[in-house]
């Protein structure tokens, strides 16, 4: 029995075209057979491009991607040393170190010999220009004192100039002469031809100093004091906004000697009407102590006007305006409000007026009659101003923290584990 000779596709199409049954002789094709191709005409195959490219398209395409797997592998190799030294990312990461830069250049330039240098810096997000200023930093110039190498760079400062630089900048003859006039000074002189910006960047990388020094006048370290209740009143107004940005004005009296505060308002104006009815709050809720206070207060049009010179004439107070009359601030009711806003009114959502007068009411209750203050060793505001805290107060507190530490110390020897060993 014969056996089926199968041919390929491309010779029947091609005797098909031809209408010749003996175009390959060699191949020794039975007639009837390419008579029968030859009858059923040329015909469509489904086929690849790359199937019908010659052997020397397909050396050539060999070779290029043969290119393109080394320079992978090159990309590659560049990538892992670079991870490994410096992590993720080298973008917005300082490399402080000369050796670290030194080892990835060396590693570039190995790569740079199969690939391009563009390709290589690419791959692992290094710019080419700190690349090349890599390259200038770590070419040390061997002159002394010279940053960069005269050579390279002509146009740069000459080491007579640095120290003509510094010259003028450690003068004492000179302190009162800013760098840009020092700078025009010079030019005039003809000992130096350098811009303004030149010698800042000379004085910030040397760090030049310059010989002047400040002399500040000598300030108080402890603010005014009073040495009882009702000697001295602080009177102060704040600003502070609502959630709509409705501005809302707080004003409040405190007295120097027990912090305690005798009077507070929150309103949506201010003058002298508002500071005048707050100084009569306080006026009535010191009515028992025969004391007459000194109020001290600041510039402000609130407290420097006909009805609040007219109360205080009227009964008799002294007002002191603070860094005017006296050299001491009005820093006590600032500090105050400072605690109050901070502590307590920025916490809460302040959506009227009305919130915001039941939140400052809230406060000063607190303050006056539950907070203990360290400067009153430990009293409340309240109890200082009325002189309703024992003398030994702060005795018995000492006394309490010393049993308190016996106890404790009792209770943690008497704790078993079971881990720990006892002596």
């Amino acid at each position: 029995m014969p056996t089926h000779r199968a041919y390929d596709h491309r010779i029947k199409r091609l005797i098909a075209d031809a209408g010749d049954p003996n175009l390959f002789p060699s191949l020794k094709i039975p007639p009837s057979t390419a008579r029968e191709w030859i009858k059923k005409g040329s015909f469509d195959v489904v086929t690849l491009p790359e199937l019908d490219r010659s052997s020397e398209d397909l050396v050539i395409k060999i070779n290029q991607l043969k290119n393109e797997l080394e320079s992978f592998k090159t990309k590659q190799k560049l990538v892992i040393f670079t991870f490994r030294i410096f992590g993720l990312q080298i973008q917005y990461k300082r490399l402080p170190r000369d050796e670290e830069k030194k080892l990835l250049i060396e590693a570039i330039k190995s790569a740079a010999n199969s690939l391009d240098l563009n390709a290589c810096l690419d791959a692992i997000g290094l710019s080419l220009a700190r690349y090349h200023h890599w390259l200038r930093s770590l070419r040390k110039c061997k002159i002394p004192e010279a940053d960069l190498c005269p050579r390279a760079h002509p146009l740069g400062l000459t080491a007579k100039e640095l120290a003509k630089i510094k010259e003028y900048i450690s003068s004492k003859r000179f302190a009162h002469f800013s760098i840009s006039s020092l700078a025009i000074f010079a030019k005039r002189k003809g000992d130096l031809f350098a811009s303004p910006a030149t010698w800042s960047r000379v004085v910030r990388k040397l760090g030049l100093r310059r010989p002047s020094k400040r002399v500040y006048p000598p300030k108080p370290k402890v603010g005014i004091r009073a040495t009882s209740p009702n000697q001295l009143w602080h009177i102060d107004l704040s600003v502070i906004k609502l959630q709509d940005g409705t501005r809302c004005y707080i004003q409040a009296i405190i007295d120097n000697f027990s912090r305690y505060v005798l009077a507070s308002n929150v309103t949506s104006d201010y003058g002298g009407v508002r500071t005048a009815e707050l100084i009569r709050q306080a006026i009535e809720k010191t009515r028992s102590i025969t004391l007459k206070p000194t109020l001290m207060c600041d510039q402000g049009t609130e407290n420097l006007n006909s009805e609040v010179d007219s109360l205080l004439e009227e009964q008799d107070i002294k007002r002191v305006v603070a860094q005017i009359d006296i050299d001491f601030s009005n820093s006590m009711v600032e500090a105050l409000f400072k605690r109050m806003k901070h502590n307590y009114l920025f916490n809460h959502p302040l959506t009227s007026l009305q919130a915001l007068r039941e939140k400052l009411d809230y406060y000063i209750e607190e303050s006056n009659n539950q907070i203990p203050l360290a400067s009153l060793k430990g009293a409340t505001p309240s109890e200082t101003f009325f002189s309703r805290l024992p003398d030994d107060h702060a005795e018995k507190i000492k006394i309490d923290h010393k049993l308190a530490i016996r106890a404790r110390i009792e209770s943690n020897r008497n704790t078993n584990c079971g881990i720990c060993v006892t002596a």
